[in-house]
C-alpha cells in the first residue's frame, strides 16, 4: 500500500537516481515562483494538509 503523501514527495522531489538529474529536472519547481505550480500542487495535494489536521493521515 503507497503512503497517501508518496505521490506527493514525487512531484516534489521526482524519482531520478542523480542528485544532479534531481536538481536539473526539479529546480524551476524548487526556486521558481508560477502560479501554474502553485495550483496544481492546490489541486492534486491540498487534501492532504487537511486531512493530516483533521489528523486522518497516520
Amino acid at each position: 500500500m503507497t503512503a497517501p503523501w508518496q505521490p506527493l514527495l514525487e512531484w516534489w522531489f521526482g524519482s531520478l537516481e542523480s542528485p544532479n538529474e534531481i536538481a536539473a529536472d526539479k529546480g524551476t519547481l524548487w526556486f521558481g515562483k508560477r502560479d501554474s505550480q502553485d495550483l496544481e500542487a492546490q489541486t492534486r495535494f491540498g487534501g492532504l494538509g487537511r486531512a493530516g489536521t483533521g489528523r486522518r493521515i497516520d
